[in-house]
C-alpha cells in the first residue's frame, strides 16, 4: 500500500488451532531509521498504529503463538506513508467526544468537485483540540484544547508534531468554550487572547504574559483579530455573561480608546470577526433573527462585511436558505474568497465548510469539507 495516513491498521487472520487462544506478536521496522517497533495483541486481529513518520517507507510481519506448538511468521508486508501534504485550509471535525483538528486541500486547489480532499488529522482523537490558526512567519499552528477542564493555548508543526503548552497560569476563558477565539502577532512571535475582561499577549514560548486591554464595563472579550500591518489595532467582539449584548469594534493598543464601532445595540449573537490586511475590511456573522435564548440557539445567522470607507455592513449573498446558519467567515490569503461554516439551525445538526467567491458570479457556494467547522486559511 502506498500513500497511508500516519494512522494506519493492520488486519491478519489466522488459521484455526486447537488452543483456547492464540496471542500475536506485530513487528513493524521504519526502513529509513531501522526502528523496530513490536506489539502483543492477544485474540484480535486488528491493531491501530497511530504516529508514524511521514514520507517512510514501513515492513510489518505478524506471529502467531498457541503456546503449544512453535511460532508461525507471516510473509513480511510492506507500505509507505504519504509526503506531508502543503493543505492550505485547517478545520475541526467532532470524533466521538473530542474534537480533532485536520487539514485538507479543498476543490478549490486540486481542481475537482470532490469534498474532503486530501485530509490530514493532526491532533490525537484522545485530546479535545479546536479553533485551529496558521502563522505562516512562525510555521506553526496554535490552536486550544481542553486540559483539566481549562482551555489553553498549544502550538505544533505543521505536521501536528511537537506540540507545546503557551498558556498555563492564565486559561482562555469567557462565554462558552467554543465562542471563544484567539490570535498570532503578525510576525508570529506573540499570541493574543483573552480572559473574561482582559485581553493578555504572551510570547510563542509562553514567556511574556502581559494585560494589554480590558474593557471598561466588565464585558467579556470573546474574539480578536489585529490589522497585519498595523500591530496596534485591534479588533475585538464583547459581549455579556450570557453571549449577547454584542459589540464589535477596533481599538488601539498603545491608547486604550476606541476608533471604530462596526456593531452594537442589536439584539442576538454575532461574531467570527477578521480584519483584512489594509483594515479596510471586516468579516463577521450575525443573527438576523434577533433571538436570544437560554440555549444560546442561534435561528438565521448570515455573513456580513463592513466596509471602513462607507462605515456601511453588507450581507453578502451565499446561497444560504431559511433554517440554515452561517458562521465563522475567514478570508483566503488573497482576500478573494471567503471560507465559512453552515449549519442547520436545529441543536445537534451536523456543520460543513463551504467557499464563497467575494464579486464572483458562482450561484452556489462550493462544499469543501464534511462534519467540519472552525475553518482556518492562511
Amino acid at each position: 500500500a502506498d500513500d497511508l495516513e500516519s494512522k494506519v491498521v493492520f488486519v491478519w487472520s489466522a488459521s484455526e488451532s486447537n488452543a483456547e487462544s492464540l496471542s500475536y506478536d506485530l513487528e513493524l521496522r521504519n526502513a529509513f531509521t531501522n526502528e523496530i517497533e513490536n506489539y502483543t495483541i492477544e485474540q484480535d486481529t486488528t491493531f491501530t498504529v497511530s504516529d508514524l513518520d511521514l514520507g517512510a517507507t514501513y515492513f510489518w510481519q505478524v506471529t502467531v503463538s498457541d503456546d503449544d506448538n512453535p511460532p508461525v511468521s507471516s510473509t513480511i508486508s510492506e507500505f509507505s506513508t504519504l509526503a506531508f501534504p502543503s493543505n492550505p485550509f485547517l478545520f475541526v471535525k467532532k470524533e466521538g467526544d473530542n474534537s480533532v483538528i485536520y487539514s485538507g486541500a479543498g476543490e478549490n486547489d486540486s481542481g475537482n468537485s470532490q469534498v474532503d480532499v486530501n485530509l490530514f488529522q493532526l491532533t490525537d482523537d484522545a485530546t479535545n483540540s479546536f479553533r485551529p490558526r496558521k502563522n505562516n512567519l512562525a510555521q506553526r499552528i496554535a490552536f486550544l484544547r481542553t486540559v483539566g477542564g481549562n482551555t489553553h493555548i498549544f502550538t505544533m508543526d505543521l505536521t501536528g508534531e511537537n506540540v507545546q503548552q503557551v498558556t498555563s497560569s492564565i486559561p482562555v476563558s469567557g462565554f462558552r468554550q467554543d465562542e471563544l477565539d484567539f490570535t498570532w502577532s503578525p510576525n508570529g512571535d506573540r499570541l493574543i487572547f483573552p480572559s473574561f475582561d482582559t485581553l493578555y499577549s504572551i510570547n510563542a514560548d509562553g514567556s511574556g504574559l502581559n494585560a494589554i486591554y480590558q474593557t471598561t464595563d466588565g464585558s467579556f472579550i470573546s474574539e480578536v483579530d489585529i490589522q497585519e500591518f498595523d500591530e496596534d489595532l485591534l479588533l475585538l467582539k464583547t459581549n455579556n455573561i450570557n453571549g449577547y449584548n454584542v459589540r464589535i469594534f477596533t481599538a488601539r493598543v498603545s491608547t486604550g480608546a476606541e476608533e471604530t464601532v462596526i456593531l452594537e445595540g442589536l439584539q442576538g449573537a454575532a461574531g467570527g470577526v477578521q480584519i483584512s490586511a489594509n483594515g479596510d475590511r471586516i468579516l463577521y456573522s450575525r443573527d438576523t433573527s434577533s433571538s436570544e435564548n437560554n440555549q444560546y440557539r442561534i435561528f438565521s445567522s448570515r455573513l456580513f462585511l463592513y466596509e471602513t470607507a462607507s462605515a456601511m455592513s453588507v450581507v453578502l449573498a451565499t446561497d444560504v436558505i431559511t433554517g440554515e446558519n452561517d458562521l465563522d467567515p475567514r478570508f483566503s490569503p488573497s482576500e478573494g474568497d471567503i471560507i465559512f461554516t453552515r449549519v442547520d439551525n436545529n441543536i445537534g445538526a451536523i456543520p460543513a465548510i463551504f467557499l464563497f467567491e467575494l464579486g464572483g458570479n458562482n450561484p452556489e457556494d462550493d462544499e469543501l469539507f464534511t462534519n467540519a467547522n472552525m475553518p482556518d486559511w492562511e
